[in-house]
């Protein structure tokens, strides 16, 4: 019996060949995507190392092929080259539209968590301390339950079921669930514009209307802040969204605006050293930076400088301690220069009100 005869002898409905062709077929897509895969895990953070976002969903997607999918991949291959009767196709038919969508959902998980995972903020300093945004996992678990439903839909669809009762009472259902937690649904959105926009992060200073604290916890509903004072604040987040927030955290320096009151019975030569004495008390601080001193405004009862210098804002009790060296050391210069602080007059006092008490803002 020569080679062609026995490749064309049929076996189950099949020619040798075509048996011979589909097991090739089968075993060259179970060989190529393992091999792909062990490469592409080999030269895993090359690829992540690029600036290139595109090569790195490439490379997680590859990288969350299931074992399933490869074997109906090599089935899909394999049952073109054969001819089964109709209830065996109907069989493969199943198995390949479920094992198609199955990795489908996995793909687009992956997908939406990689996005997801690039608008987290970056450790910079390698210290660990990362905002642990729960937000963004609970955003991660709702996209997928999304997912997994749509997907278990279509393929439902795919394989001949009617699936438009049961659509209509998903629909009918989600409206019901929305209208009955449209306040916590509020504070989720508002948790994940935070999580996603980042305004703020744990450990930053904000002043929100009145209050101005350190932020503690960033939740799914609510946000935690430890004010001056000493108490804790729970902030709903969907109320802290619509609020004007000044981050005081991300300042770099912050300002300091002083009115400096002096007597009008200072001689102009010493009208003239205040505003040297001033500056010269202001760059003795190291950390100070000294913008201008000048005669502002001829008062009603002195004379009114204005002063302007930032100081370096990372920490508040720094920058108070640093405002506090300025103040003694602008009220020392004065005093031996003989220049005198005014007061309002009739005011019944034996020390004046101090008029060194800044006028604090801020830059950015």
């Amino acid at each position: 019996m020569t080679i062609t005869e026995i490749l064309n002898q049929v076996h189950l409905g099949n020619t040798v060949q075509n048996w011979l062709l589909a097991a090739v077929a089968i075993f060259l897509v179970l060989l190529l995507l393992p091999l792909i895969h062990a490469w592409l895990k080999r030269n895993r953070p090359i690829f992540l190392a690029k600036d290139n976002p595109v090569a790195q969903l490439l490379t997680v997607l590859i990288e969350r092929t299931r074992p399933v999918a490869r074997l109906v991949a090599s089935l899909y291959v394999g049952q073109l080259f054969l001819v089964f009767p109709p209830i065996i196709t109907a069989a493969f038919n199943y198995i390949i539209i479920v094992g198609i969508w199955f990795q489908a959902a996995v793909w687009a998980s992956a997908t939406l968590r990689f996005f997801v995972e690039r608008r987290r903020p970056v450790d910079i300093d390698n210290d660990g301390d990362v905002d642990p945004s729960p937000a963004i996992n609970v955003m991660v678990f709702l996209g997928q339950v999304v997912i997994w439903s749509i997907v278990f839909l279509v393929a439902l669809a795919n394989l001949g079921v009617n699936i438009t009762g049961l659509l209509a009472g998903l629909g009918i259902g989600g409206i019901a669930v929305a209208l009955a937690v449209q306040a916590i649904l509020g504070d989720l959105l508002s948790s994940l514009s935070i999580a996603l926009d980042k305004p703020f992060m744990v450990d930053d200073l904000l002043r929100v209307n009145d209050v101005e604290g350190r932020v503690e916890y960033v939740g799914v509903r609510s946000t935690r802040l430890r004010s001056i004072n000493g108490e804790q604040i729970i902030w709903p987040n969907g109320d802290l969204s619509k609020s004007r927030i000044h981050n005081l955290g991300r300042m770099s320096e912050r300002r300091v605006v002083m009115r400096l009151n002096i007597q009008y019975e200072a001689t102009p030569d010493q009208v003239g050293q205040v505003a040297q004495l001033v500056e010269e008390a202001v760059r003795a601080r190291a950390e100070a930076r000294f913008v201008s001193c000048l005669l502002a405004t001829l008062g009603s009862y002195a004379l009114e400088f204005e002063l302007i210098y930032f100081v370096p804002y990372g920490d508040r009790v720094e920058w108070m301690r640093t405002v506090d060296a300025v103040n003694r050391g602008i009220f020392e210069r004065l005093s031996g220069a003989g220049i005198k602080i005014a007061y309002p007059i009739g005011r019944q006092v034996n020390i004046p009100e101090n008029p060194l008490t800044p006028a604090m803002g801020e830059t950015a």
